[in-house]
């Protein structure tokens, strides 16, 4: 999938984003309590060099979800340290408290478990403008 390059992307894009094999090197709890931030690579673009090689558009991103609740993680890392999302997915719950503002139930499956948490939206800021690389992930001398 080719998505177009940004700086931000918010909940509001998350019908043309797609998160798999992006690599996840952090969870974030933040201070303040009711935010959540992963920090990933997150892969804009595939590009077919060859019939069986590829090269990646791939740049560091934080994934930051705002009024999070209901925080469930369910990992099992076994004999390997590490996770790639599959799957970033969010159902309607309704509306917050306020009446405003929509509020999102979202499952991220990754190789190693699961998050699950409902939120009102996220944002994504890219940290580092997109390189072209021969894996899906850049790996991070230090993260958050």
């Amino acid at each position: 999938m080719n998505k177009p390059i940004k700086e931000k992307w918010t909940h509001e894009d998350f019908e043309t984003m797609g998160w798999h094999d992006s690599s996840l090197y952090a969870i974030n709890f933040p201070s303040d309590p009711l935010f959540l931030t992963l920090d990933i690579d997150y892969i804009f673009r595939w590009e077919k060099r060859s019939p069986n090689q590829f090269q990646f558009w791939v740049a560091p991103c934080l994934l930051t979800f705002s009024e999070v609740l209901y925080l469930k993680l369910t990992f099992d890392f076994g004999n390997v340290v590490g996770a790639e999302i599959d799957t970033i997915t969010r159902e309607p719950l309704g509306y917050a408290p306020n009446g405003i503002t929509k509020l999102w139930k979202y499952t991220i499956q990754t190789s190693s478990g699961l998050l699950n948490f409902e939120s009102t939206g996220f944002v994504q800021t890219l940290q580092q403008p997109p390189v072209l690389s021969n894996t899906q992930s850049l790996g991070r001398s230090k993260t958050l």
